[in-house]
């Protein structure tokens, strides 16, 4: 005697193929996540190094009133960021060190990027 049965497929491979779309698409979602954080923490980098290249050519010119502050006037955007002047005098009228050091808050807990620079003391 001949079963009649139709093709197709049973209960089983269908759960078994839907397990394995959803860790696949799980896996391939969190790449994406984890793509985006590196992203936006490579742009603060570049974004701070170009702040404090800004800030340290105001110190070296004089035009910095203070030792701290943030970059509200440079916009919305920058206003997450703040800027630390230190200086180190060496013997008078010699070399001093001025370093900038700008630093913002990221998910990963507050991150900064310092930049040094040497200037003939006055």
């Amino acid at each position: 005697m001949k079963k009649n049965r139709e093709a197709g497929f049973t209960l089983l491979e269908v759960l078994v193929a839907v397990t394995i779309l959803g860790i696949g698409l799980t896996v391939l979602v969190e790449g994406f996540a984890a793509g985006l954080a590196v992203l936006q923490n490579t742009r603060n980098n570049s974004i701070a190094i170009i702040l404090a290249e800004g800030k340290l050519a105001e110190v070296e010119n004089g035009l910095v009133a203070g030792d701290s502050g943030d970059f509200a006037e440079a916009g919305e955007e920058y206003s997450r960021f703040r800027w630390t002047v230190s200086t180190e005098q060496g013997e008078p009228g010699g070399i001093r060190k001025i370093t900038v050091t700008v630093s913002w808050d990221s998910p990963r807990g507050r991150r900064s990027y310092a930049l040094s620079s040497a200037m003939m003391g006055e």
